[in-house]
């Protein structure tokens, strides 16, 4: 019998693995007094699968259970025992709604299989295999039926999210008031079909510089190349408007993936006069990365369709353009 899964055709995405724990997770019979040890690179793949803590629950009907998981583990939200049968109705385990993505989510899995496929048959280079994709990442200011998709993104994505906030519906059909801030969706799609809403950006202008308080993109399209495309467009938008650009970055457990983009792409620690214009972090671990910005190539593996962010801003601050 070969190693392959055992099951009617191929399974679809799995978002649990469940580990049978004696000589499958580690070596021997904890029962049976065995001194286990976890099997060879085991733990490297739990840690590769593992959901964030902050989206994992736990039920138990010992306080001292639930107390003893809140001390070892704060992130992983604890309930009683007695709360089990409402637990679907809380909002934590219920979407408040449905976004274009969430219903078609069916044909975006069909589609990543016939991709992957694809990539498996492909004999070239990664580059040139890219380039076959056709992709068209497509850029565009947010609408208020868009807010779902933009709130969706920033709970959902940890790994790819510059400060780990979460904006809500409210503060977002704030700030698309707010002439000075730009609310972006970042589409993806291929010759396969699309990927969805794959990337939020959060900006705040002003006319010396340019304040990138979010950039959040989907880990499913690390590999394409999503990110630094994104990140690329944004500093050639500030470049031509004659400005820098600051972007908040706080560390997390899971984001240093981020942090590597925007140190590739340029970003540094320097200080700059340009920094005075943009209020002090509320958050006292939020960093601010600062790039002059130049002009940047077009990307060379997808064609990007995204709107003009504008003229430099003109307002009656008292900060002076930056040197």
């Amino acid at each position: 019998m070969s190693g392959a899964a055992v099951g009617p055709g191929r399974p679809a995405l799995v978002k649990c693995l469940v580990w049978d724990l004696d000589n499958t997770l580690w070596d021997g019979t904890l029962a049976e007094g065995d001194a286990v040890e976890l099997r060879h690179r085991v733990a490297d793949v739990v840690t590769k699968l593992k959901f964030a803590l902050d989206t994992v629950a736990f039920i138990d009907d010992q306080p001292a259970e639930r107390a003893e998981m809140q001390f070892r583990l704060p992130q992983v939200c604890c309930y009683p025992a007695e709360l089990a049968p409402g637990l679907a109705d809380l909002p934590e385990f219920s979407q408040e709604t449905v976004t274009v993505d969430s219903r078609r989510r069916r044909s975006m899995y069909q589609a990543s299989f016939r991709r992957d496929a694809a990539q498996a048959e492909f004999a070239g280079p990664d580059q040139e295999f890219l380039r076959s994709l056709e992709m068209v990442m497509r850029v565009g200011r947010a609408t208020e039926d868009e807010l779902s998709r933009v709130s969706e993104l920033t709970l959902r994505t940890s790994q790819m999210n510059a400060t780990g906030v979460h904006y809500s519906d409210a503060v977002l059909r704030g700030l698309l008031a707010d002439p000075d801030h730009e609310v972006l969706v970042i589409t993806l799609a291929d010759r396969f079909g699309p990927h969805g809403a794959v990337g939020v950006v959060l900006i705040a202008r002003q006319a010396a510089v340019w304040h990138l308080k979010l950039l959040a993109t989907s880990c499913r399209v690390v590999s394409f190349g999503a990110g630094s495309v994104i990140l690329n467009w944004l500093i050639d938008q500030v470049a031509e408007a004659g400005c820098h650009l600051v972007a908040d970055f706080r560390r997390t457990e899971r984001n240093r993936m981020m942090e590597v983009a925007y140190r590739f792409a340029g970003f540094g620690d320097d200080p700059c006069a340009c920094r005075a214009a943009i209020p002090a972090p509320a958050d006292g671990n939020v960093t601010r990365l600062h790039i002059a910005a130049s002009r940047q190539p077009a990307p060379a593996t997808m064609r990007l369709v995204a709107p003009p962010l504008g003229a430099p801003i003109t307002t009656s601050s008292t900060s002076s353009p930056p040197s």
